[in-house]
């Protein structure tokens, strides 16, 4: 509520400047004229100008919030909710490590599609949730893995226990051949329709500029998984996936909560939604 006109303003002065933007065409264009156009209509100085802006990357997180760690639970209370959302993840590696293939297979194999382990156990064999995933997440700087479920409060401790049991059964491994083979023909198979607009090619490009991964970015997808080993799979697991380091955040009635956690013996720390805010 405080930012006002004029800070809208200075930040698009200082983050919306040529040397910091990229313009990126997919489609039937002509390179050359389209460029000379693009230079004639945005390439002089007193159109569009302005240095690269310097980020400032200090920790600004509110020193008043319980800061959760690893093995301890944070349960931001929302009295009279019947139904909690859970949230679990750690660190990863960056889009450029070299097991970034094999991790995408861990992860379909993990949660990512309805026969991966966590669905066939949480939610079909449990019925804890109508659905639980998991997803790696790319910035420049960050790499996050996450898994996300929704479930009632009274079940949010059992399902943060058998979550932990899966990803301990998996870093301990074998990994099947079958189920390495089963998440990459998922994958390969699901990778047409997320490139299948002129849009989206553009976002891959785009994310391949951004991330400097290289002009074989886009085709690139298909082969490389393809290559992925059952052994390549194990590894990243076992180097990457770190039950012990695993953040859970959990938001819902912390008073029916805290019953389920405690049932569990996970410990967990409260926080309200004024701290939040």
């Amino acid at each position: 509520k405080a930012v006002t006109r004029k800070d809208v303003l200075e930040y698009h002065h200082k983050f919306f400047v040529p040397k910091n933007a990229v313009l990126m065409v997919v489609g039937r264009v002509d390179r050359a004229a389209f460029r000379k156009q693009a230079v004639q209509l945005l390439g002089q100085p007193t159109v569009w100008s302005g240095e690269v802006p310097r980020f400032d990357h200090r920790n600004t997180t509110d020193k008043r919030l319980p800061k959760p760690k690893a093995g301890t639970v944070l349960v931001v209370d929302r009295p009279g909710l019947t139904q909690a959302e859970v949230r679990m993840g750690f660190k990863a590696p960056l889009v450029t490590a070299p097991e970034h293939y094999a991790l995408a297979v861990a992860n379909a194999l993990l949660g990512e599609y309805f026969n991966s382990r966590l669905n066939l156990l949480i939610r079909d064999k449990l019925g804890l949730t109508y659905g639980i995933t998991s997803a790696f997440a790319y910035n420049k700087d960050l790499a996050v893995f996450t898994i996300g479920a929704a479930t009632r409060n009274e079940a949010v401790g059992k399902l943060i226990g058998k979550t932990l049991d899966v990803l301990k059964d998996l870093k301990k491994g074998p990994i099947p051949a079958d189920e390495v083979r089963m998440a990459k023909e998922y994958l390969v198979g699901g990778f047409p329709l997320s490139v299948s607009t002129l849009g989206s090619v553009a976002a891959r490009w785009l994310s391949g500029y951004v991330f400097d991964l290289g002009t074989g970015y886009l085709n690139e997808f298909v082969p490389k998984v393809g290559a992925v080993t059952p052994e390549q799979v194990m590894a990243a697991v076992s180097k990457d996936i770190k039950p012990e380091q695993l953040i859970v955040v959990v938001a819902g009635d912390a008073a029916e909560i805290g019953k389920s956690l405690g049932e569990a013996g996970i410990p967990y720390v409260k926080a309200s939604v004024k701290q939040l805010l």
